[in-house]
């Protein structure tokens, strides 16, 4: 059982967490590695962001909009 929810990860690839006032920190992202499409915007109380977003090398879209607190990138790169 477990074993089927990690593969239910790394078969996503989009994940929208658009006005989620709840977040205040992406966490290692590594276990995702087809993600697409990241949507963040206006999560209002988002302020950092893990280095393992830079190394999703199939993302295309990643939204930070109105993310106005955010303080770290933690080297994200592409």
């Amino acid at each position: 059982m477990y074993y089927d929810k990690i593969c239910a990860f790394k078969a996503a690839t989009y994940m929208d967490f658009s006005w989620c006032e709840l977040i205040r920190k992406i966490p290692n992202l590594s276990m995702t590695p087809n993600i697409k499409r990241l949507y963040l915007g206006f999560c209002k109380n988002l302020v950092e962001v893990d280095e393992s977003v830079g190394h999703l090398d199939k993302l295309e879209v990643w939204d930070l909009t109105n993310c106005d607190k955010l303080e770290a990138l933690l080297a994200v790169s592409r």
